[in-house]
């Protein structure tokens, strides 16, 4: 389950990393890419989760992701978006060096039990 939201992720960011971009310009990116990558709100990843929003927060792409009860496995919010993160980071850092921040909010159960995960500016360890 958490393979295909990697899978997920790096999808994501081979669609929006070849847009050059400059600092000042780094929250209009983040809105653009929300644009481009609404296509996969409501998509159902196998039986595992649904990617419910994809939003932006200033220079934040915000993802929100629901799954059936139980699906986050007593894994924390840190750790959830660590897997997420890892996906975007499959295809490069690129993301990070045009100053987006990446943000994973989880729900279970048609959007309970909200976890938020932190703002990510880097691709983990």
């Amino acid at each position: 389950m958490f393979k295909k939201a990697v899978l997920v992720a790096a999808m994501c960011v081979e669609l929006v990393v070849a847009t050059p971009v400059i600092a000042s310009q780094t929250s209009d990116f983040v809105t653009e890419m929300v644009g481009a990558l609404q296509f996969m709100v409501g998509k159902q990843e196998g039986s595992d989760f649904t990617i419910v929003s994809i939003k932006a927060e200033d220079e934040v792409l915000v993802l929100r992701v629901d799954g059936p009860k139980g699906w986050r496995r007593d894994k924390s919010a840190e750790e959830l978006s660590e897997l997420f993160v890892s996906g975007f980071c499959e295809k490069g850092s690129e993301l990070f060096d045009k100053g987006v921040k990446i943000r994973v909010e989880t729900t279970e159960d048609t959007g309970s039990g909200l976890m938020v995960g932190p703002n990510s500016d880097h691709c983990p360890a």
